[in-house]
């Protein structure tokens, strides 16, 4: 089973986007909205979602560059609160857990590489979901991972929405800000299909 799911980790998740973003993407409270601009090739990502009680869905954007310039321009515009915010803390984890947990996605979603850094995320998660009961549960770290990353996205959303602000009618966040809050939305879709394979093996309650 070990192998069956390491394997499984780093194959498959491209193609399974799509099928699974609706079915992974209502169980988040992570709503965001990307408008990118002048990026060189075909892009794929989230343009709206809308997972009220009365409707969900999913709509994806694709646009074609004009531009030769490989610099995304991005433009954040998001009006949620994410619920999760904090509430590892009344889930029985420590502060120093929480603590490691912030640097761990922190430092991930400053690869800026996507290949890479979905390489590491599929490592760091396989590694501990693998491990055996007991205080690091594999259980306990896909909880505190799905958390906390929730909690780190809306700070970095806190983050870009006032930059925009800032900015006036043309104002947009900082180029590094709207590429860590891209690898957040990323590694969250990663992570919940990681997890989806996780507890189809077994691995996670």
């Amino acid at each position: 089973i070990a192998h069956s799911f390491r394997h499984r980790l780093f194959v498959g998740v491209e193609e399974e986007l799509k099928g699974d973003i609706i079915e992974i993407m209502r169980n988040t409270s992570f709503l965001v909205l990307l408008l990118l601009s002048s990026f060189q090739g075909l892009v794929s990502t989230f343009s709206s979602v809308d997972f009220g009680p009365r409707g969900r869905r999913a709509r994806w954007m694709t646009a074609t560059a004009t531009s030769s310039c490989c610099v995304a321009k991005w433009k954040v515009l998001t009006t949620t609160r994410l619920s999760a915010t904090g509430s590892a803390e009344n889930e029985g984890f420590f502060d120093v857990e929480i603590t490691k947990m912030d640097d761990l996605i922190l430092s991930l979603s400053m690869e800026r590489d996507d290949a890479q850094r979905r390489d590491k995320v599929a490592q760091v998660l396989g590694e501990k979901l693998l491990q055996p009961n007991g205080l690091g549960s594999s259980d306990r770290f896909a909880q505190l991972f799905d958390e906390r990353l929730t909690a780190v996205g809306e700070n970095v959303r806190t983050q870009a929405t006032a930059q925009a602000e800032a900015g006036g009618e043309n104002g947009r966040p900082s180029e590094d800000t709207g590429k860590q809050l891209w690898a957040l939305v990323d590694m969250m879709v990663q992570s919940k299909i990681i997890f989806k394979k996780a507890r189809e093996d077994g691995l996670v309650g």
